[in-house]
């Protein structure tokens, strides 16, 4: 596994971490299309978070350039290949610790986002953060406060929804959007 190309960066913090992440992955992929990138924040420390960004082995890290050659599963099987070193994929569990979202990015307007905890993996919107999965991530008691932020009307309760808002506008599949608009206007209607 020597072929591994990182980068670290240390002490990020939510304000800046988008840019700092742009910007690790631009030293990483170095101008280079058709290649995977891997990023991990490391939040272990509570004072000092770590960015880690690498390209995995050459086995796992190329993605076909040929759009009819190409196949979307290849990029499961990537990150089922390899995710962290000496470690492997998301089918390993890590104790109950593996927690990945993946991003395959195919163009700018084809961003598919996947969730993979505990092994299984899903088609992740990130709307789904605050209508879903935040109850099945977090302590109850904790998981009922993030709700009562998230339904307030504080200004970092703003904040974080417009930052969400922004992000849904960025992350689109156009082409799944229209199927799934095609899917639910051909659902039989349901009787009074």
């Amino acid at each position: 596994q020597n072929d591994i190309k990182y980068c670290v960066d240390h002490d990020i913090d939510c304000d800046s971490c988008s840019h700092l992440m742009v910007d690790s992955a631009s030293k990483v992929l170095s101008r280079k299309q058709y290649e995977r990138c891997c990023m991990i924040i490391d939040r272990r420390n509570k004072n000092n978070h770590k960015l880690y960004t690498y390209q995995p082995p050459m086995k796992s890290r190329k993605i076909e350039s040929n759009y009819d050659k190409f196949v979307n599963e290849s990029l499961f099987n990537n990150s089922i290949d390899f995710l962290l070193p000496n470690i492997g994929g998301v089918k390993n569990e890590l104790n109950g610790y593996m927690f990945c979202i993946s991003f395959h990015c195919i163009s700018k307007y084809e961003i598919r986002v996947y969730l993979y905890i505990d092994t299984f993996g899903t088609r992740f919107f990130l709307q789904d953060i605050t209508e879903h999965y935040l109850s099945q991530f977090f302590v109850s008691e904790q998981a009922e406060s993030l709700q009562e932020f998230l339904n307030s009307s504080s200004k970092k309760a703003n904040i974080f929804r417009k930052k969400l808002d922004q992000s849904n506008e960025l992350i689109r599949d156009t082409q799944f959007e229209q199927f799934f608009k095609l899917i639910l206007s051909n659902q039989p209607q349901q009787s009074p």
